[in-house]
C-alpha cells in the first residue's frame, strides 16, 4: 500500500512474513458489487458510515431524510455486521476500486477499477479479519505477588513493607511513592 501511493510496484520478495506466511484470501465480489451499488445509487456524496447504515438497513435521521432507505441496496447486507462491512471498505479503497474524495467532504466514489467490479467484469477478494481471543490473565491483588515465594522470602517480603511504610510515614508521603 505504501509503496504504491508512491507510485511503485513491488513483486513477491520471498523473505517477509506476507510471501512466506500469504494470508488466505475469500471471495468478496458479490459484498464488493453492493458496497459499490450502494456507493453509486447515493451519489457518490456519503463515507462509509452512511453507506454501511444503508447496507445494513438501519434507517437514520440521515438515510430517512435523503430517501436512501427506498433503494434496493437498503438492508441488502443485513447477513453481514458492521465491522465486516468496514473491514471491507477499507480494503476497497486500498484495492483501488474506491477512494475518499477529500474534495467532497470524505465521501466513497468509485474508481475506473470499481466501474469494472461494478458491472461484472472483474472479482474481488479479501482479507478476512482475525478474530482474536482475549488471553485470561492472573488476577492482581493483596499478597498475588506473595504466593509465589518461599517461607523466606516471604518473610522478608513482609519486613521490606513494614519499612517502607515506616519510610513513607516519617517523609509523610504515601507508600506507594
Amino acid at each position: 500500500t505504501l509503496l504504491t501511493y508512491f507510485g511503485e510496484e513491488t513483486k513477491p520478495c520471498g523473505n517477509c512474513d506476507l510471501c512466506l506466511s500469504p494470508v488466505e484470501l475469500e471471495d468478496g465480489t458479490t459484498a464488493a458489487r453492493k458496497i459499490l451499488s450502494a456507493v453509486h445509487r447515493t451519489g457518490q456524496r456519503y463515507g462509509a458510515l452512511h453507506i454501511i447504515d444503508i447496507l445494513l438497513g438501519t434507517v437514520t435521521a440521515k438515510v430517512a431524510t435523503a430517501g436512501h432507505d427506498s433503494l434496493p441496496t437498503f438492508g441488502a447486507g443485513a447477513d453481514r455486521g458492521k465491522d465486516e462491512w468496514r473491514s471491507l471498505i477499507r480494503q476497497l479503497v486500498a484495492a483501488g476500486f474506491l477512494i475518499l474524495d477529500v474534495r467532497n467532504y470524505g465521501g466513497l466514489a468509485i474508481t475506473g477499477p470499481g466501474l469494472t467490479l461494478l458491472g461484472g467484469e472483474t472479482s474481488f477478494s479479501y482479507r478476512k479479519d482475525a478474530v482474536l481471543k482475549a488471553v485470561p490473565r492472573k488476577a492482581k491483588g493483596p499478597g498475588a505477588s506473595a504466593s509465589d515465594l518461599t517461607a523466606t522470602e516471604n518473610e522478608l517480603f513482609n519486613r521490606l513493607r513494614e519499612l517502607r511504610l515506616a519510610l513513607s510515614r516519617e517523609r509523610q508521603v504515601p507508600a506507594y511513592v
